[in-house]
């Protein structure tokens, strides 16, 4: 991003090397006997996983940081804020002797810049004390030193190793670290006293900056975040979407806070409104809870990564973002903060504009009291979490390149299946397009199955602005969203509408029938039928979720047209293309019909099943007409109710009704209430439901045998790879049966008067015996039964019966028909 570089009037004289040593507004550090009466700090993390070998998956890395908290939007004309040219002081107790080594690990797995650790003894001395062997000072230090440098990569880290966690020894080497460092970061504390308002000269110290943990139990506060002199951060929970840009925070339940026993209000929190006399913690607040932590290396205390939460992770990194705001400070020839007044950072942050802070409104701390985040300031989060480009340039005097912003346009309609042009611009801070913007974008949206662009990064030749187009496909009202580089904007309330259904076509089926098909729509749950007659006003008469409609109720030898609508989302789609047919005259409708077999026709079944099948027979006409019905061969052991279906070659349902008068038997006859049109020379099926009862066979009667009458054939297996076909109950019956015959016929009416005739009443055609000759008495092994299923289906073997039909169990075996399948044989 590119800004124009403001300098405001300096506050005081521009920096020197002696500018943060000036004395003249300051009660120096004086020698006090009460010192050693300290009580003993601890550190202020809270581990959130075991150790391990590798990063800990759901730790954030310091780029996830960098930016949800906006730390890669910070820019000083060109020049990236990273903290170059300052120093950070950790102020830790005891000393890690792999803490270099560590910091090397954790800059290679993150691809951060190495730097070398300057490490001294409190008192800034190469002889280096003991290492902490239970009491969690070696995490601690990890911690501190590894994420102050991830988001201040350019700041110099000097490490001052407490020679114990008593608050003397590490107020010493505060002493120290103040004479040496721009921010000093304590990521300790113990509970207040009286008399430690007499300590709180120690932090101040001309032209650095002091940062405590606001500690991790909630109320009552600890010291020396309790100091009036020193930035007092709390914890949240961060939680980021799925593109890694800030999500939401609630406040921690540890985060420490309240209202000090023995420090009054300073000035800064007048403004506050906190509702105490005394001094509020905490100030602001960072990323805290274990369960949304940090990745962290420490290979002498835990053994390898960890995942580490506590207010102790937010001390360093709000010390690394005053670091960045005086590295900005100096570019501009001003002074580091704290120059003229031990409180300014305090001061610039309770008078800064909200949109410095994310403003944590929920969210309840453990400890006695009780508190709940609210909206402003509060005891758990302070003023809040930073957008830490805004606070930058809040405490750098208005140096700081402010972020852009970015804007979606697109159309508040679309069409579910059709491009739509959206467009992406960066605006400036100061007003305008920012025509130097470089970030990258991602796009989502609120249509799971939309087509997205992938992401983008705007170069110069963009000159800030670029179009691209997004696909939706959801009915509906959608939105598109833009983030990356720290921004988000989105695009909501898009009406997106179904698109209009295609290739409708209409055929008469009847003299009071026509039938409708077309083209599914994108978007469409369902769809609309209308249908005007004479050219007159459209009207709808029926609705679908389906892409196939039957009009019934016509006028014979009427023509009517016809259009439809999908429906999706609560919105409508145009009308699709109109289609016109004319129903059957009833003069020229058809009186007789033909059939395979005639009502004569005894088959010579030879076996029996039992089973919920879909038993079939592929047909076609050498001309055209309509089917009225189904027909099937009913025994007297055969059960009800079965239904009748006509079906495409490809197994859409183009006609079903239920048999009635199942109690006879014989060839059983349904008819369809609307016709059927079928086309000459193509292939249909016919079928009928077994409905979990017995059903008779004729086996192979398909093999080399070719079956016709009139304009009907049901041709051999040679012809068409096998007739005779079935499948389970309620399924297209598209599975090879080796030849078998179900006896199920049709009725069919051709076009023309001319080509109708009546099926012949002959003797049923010889069938070859399932088995060769036995004796009434004895039983024989059976045959195979039929071929090889071209699906895969094995094929059973025969049961042995008596001439009796006494009904034998076969063997148990693997069939397609199941494995408690009989036989019998005539």
């Amino acid at each position: 991003m590119s800004s124009k570089l403001v300098r405001r009037p300096y506050r005081t004289r521009p920096r020197s090397a002696h500018a943060r040593r000036w004395t003249s507004r300051f009660e120096g550090l004086e020698t006090r006997s009460l010192l050693s009466n300290l009580p003993v700090a601890e550190p202020m993390y809270q581990l959130g996983s075991m150790a391990s070998s590798s990063p800990i998956s759901g730790a954030y890395s310091p780029s996830q940081i960098a930016t949800a908290y906006a730390f890669n939007n910070v820019s000083f004309n060109g020049v990236a804020g990273n903290g170059a040219g300052e120093t950070i002081a950790i102020v830790d107790a005891y000393s890690d002797p792999n803490i270099q080594t560590d910091l090397n690990t954790f800059d290679t797995q993150f691809g951060l810049p190495a730097t070398t650790i300057t490490q001294v003894n409190e008192n800034g001395g190469t002889s280096l004390p003991g290492p902490d062997t239970s009491g969690g000072w070696g995490m601690e230090t990890s911690l501190d030193v590894e994420w102050a440098h991830a988001m201040a990569p350019g700041a110099k880290i000097l490490l001052v190793e407490a020679n114990s966690s008593n608050e003397s020894d590490l107020l010493a080497g505060v002493s120290y670290a103040a004479q040496n460092a721009n921010v000093v970061s304590m990521s300790w504390g113990g509970g207040e006293f009286s008399g430690e308002t007499s300590y709180d000269s120690t932090f101040s110290v001309p032209g650095v900056a002091f940062v405590a943990s606001s500690g991790d139990a909630g109320a009552p506060v600890s010291w020396p975040a309790a100091s009036p002199n020193v930035l007092a951060v709390g914890g949240t929970a961060l939680t980021l979407n799925a593109n890694g840009s800030y999500g939401s925070e609630t406040g921690w339940s540890g985060s420490g806070g309240g209202i000090s026993a023995y420090e009054s209000m300073p000035s800064y929190q007048a403004s506050a409104n906190t509702g105490a006399s005394n001094r509020s913690n905490p100030d602001v607040a960072y990323n805290a809870s274990p369960n949304t932590g940090f990745a962290v290396y420490d290979s002498y205390q835990n053994g390898g990564w960890t995942q580490v939460g506590g207010t102790s992770a937010g001390a360093p990194q709000w010390a690394a973002i005053l670091a960045i705001a005086d590295q900005g400070r100096a570019l501009a020839g001003l002074p580091a903060l704290n120059s003229t007044n031990a409180q300014e950072v305090m001061t610039e942050l309770y008078q800064a504009q909200a949109t410095d802070f994310h403003d944590i409104t929920s969210g309840t701390s453990t400890g006695s009291p009780n508190y709940t985040a609210t909206a402003g300031y509060d005891f758990v989060t302070g003023l809040g979490t930073p957008i830490v480009a805004n606070v930058v340039n809040t405490l750098d005097g208005g140096v700081t390149a402010l972020p852009d912003t970015i804007t979606v346009s697109a159309p508040s309609s679309a069409t579910a299946g059709q491009s739509l042009n959206f467009t992406v611009t960066a605006d400036s801070p100061t007003g305008g397009v920012d025509t130097g913007f470089t970030g990258t974008i991602t796009f989502s949206s609120t249509d799971a199955n939309a087509g997205l662009p992938g992401s983008y990064t705007f170069t110069s030749a963009d000159q800030g602005t670029h179009t691209f187009n997004v696909t939706f496909q959801t009915a509906g009202s959608q939105s598109i969203t833009a983030s990356g580089s720290g921004l988000s904007a989105t695009s909501s309330g898009i009406s997106v509408a179904p698109a209009a259904p295609t290739n409708l076509g209409a055929t008469a089926a009847s003299s009071s029938g026509i039938n409708l098909s077309w083209t599914a729509a994108a978007g469409a749950t369902g769809y609309e039928i209308e249908r005007s007659t004479g050219g007159g006003a459209w009207a709808q008469v029926g609705t679908t979720t389906a892409t196939t409609y039957q009009d019934t109720g016509l006028a014979a030898g009427t023509g009517y047209s016809y259009q439809v609508i999908a429906t999706g989302g609560g919105l409508s789609s145009a009308a699709s293309n109109v289609a016109t047919a004319t129903t059957i005259s009833a003069a020229s409708a058809p009186t007789t019909t033909d059939s395979l077999w005639s009502g004569l026709t005894t088959p010579p079944e030879n076996a029996y099943a039992w089973g919920s099948y879909e038993l079939g027979l592929q047909f076609s006409s050498t001309t055209g007409g309509v089917v009225t019905g189904v027909r099937f061969y009913k025994q007297t052991w055969m059960s009800g109710p079965n239904v009748g279906t006509l079906w495409s070659s490809t197994g859409q349902v183009l006609a079903s009704a239920a048999f009635t008068g199942e109690s006879s038997f014989g060839w059983r006859q349904v008819t369809f209430s609307n016709p059927v049109t079928i086309q000459p020379n193509t292939t249909y099926v016919v079928s009928f439901s077994t409905s979990s009862s017995y059903f008779g066979i004729t086996t192979g009667y398909f093999n080399g045998q070719t079956v016709s009458n009139g304009p009907l054939q049901a041709p051999s297996n040679g012809v068409i790879g096998s007739n005779g076909v079935y499948q389970s109950a309620g399924y297209f019956p598209n599975i090879g049966s080796g030849g078998m015959n179900f006896w199920v016929d049709l009725n069919f009416s051709p076009s023309t008067a001319a080509s109708l005739q009546t099926a012949p009443a002959t003797a049923a055609p010889a069938v070859k015996t399932l088995w060769g000759s036995f004796a009434t008495s004895q039983t024989a092994t059976g045959t195979t039964h039929g071929t090889q299923a071209t699906t895969g289906d094995s094929v059973a073997t025969a049961a042995v019966v008596s001439t009796s039909r006494r009904v034998v169990n076969q063997p148990q075996h693997t069939s397609t028909w199941g494995a408690s399948r009989r036989w019998f044989r005539d």
